[in-house]
């Protein structure tokens, strides 16, 4: 599974995405969503916040939400066989953070990605712009003041 995981810049009014470079093979040291298998008996959220930990460098305090987005299934989306990714968004409280890993993006100009991470953030840019006033929860993590920011990221 991969997560966008997301935060509010109230100084540059946009939504921020976190990605970070891979560690190991294939597309060591490309930037890439936060991702990982998932464990026997594990809960996608539970392995959503394993993700934005292990590699964003993120603290479990930080997570404010976690939903389910959709499914790519794209049998050559992983050169080390056929994969399939959930993707789940996450919303983040960067403010006592310290994740040394993570580099944050603009959502409307995010740098090219591993694997078909590029493909995931854009497919679902659309559900998270739908998502934004219908979900108070996604709603209220990512906009930190009380105006929504002017830019729009559909």
């Amino acid at each position: 599974m991969d997560v966008l995981a997301l935060t509010f810049d109230p100084r540059s009014k946009a939504v921020l995405l976190g990605v970070a470079p891979r560690a190991h093979e294939p597309y060591a040291g490309a930037m890439a969503l936060p991702g990982v298998l998932l464990g026997k008996g594990e809960r996608l959220r539970d392995a959503a916040r394993r993700a934005v930990i292990d590699k964003l460098g993120m603290p479990p305090t930080a997570i404010s939400a976690t939903g389910q987005l959709t499914t790519f299934d794209e049998p050559s989306r992983d050169p080390r066989g056929p994969t399939l990714s959930i993707a789940l968004w996450s919303t983040l409280d960067v403010s006592e953070a310290n994740g040394d890993r993570v580099t944050w993006t603009p959502l409307d100009d995010v740098p090219p990605l591993a694997f078909d991470h590029d493909r995931i953030v854009s497919d679902c840019r659309p559900m998270l712009a739908d998502r934004l006033w219908r979900d108070p929860a996604f709603t209220a993590d990512c906009w930190a003041e009380s105006s929504p920011p002017h830019r729009h990221w559909t």
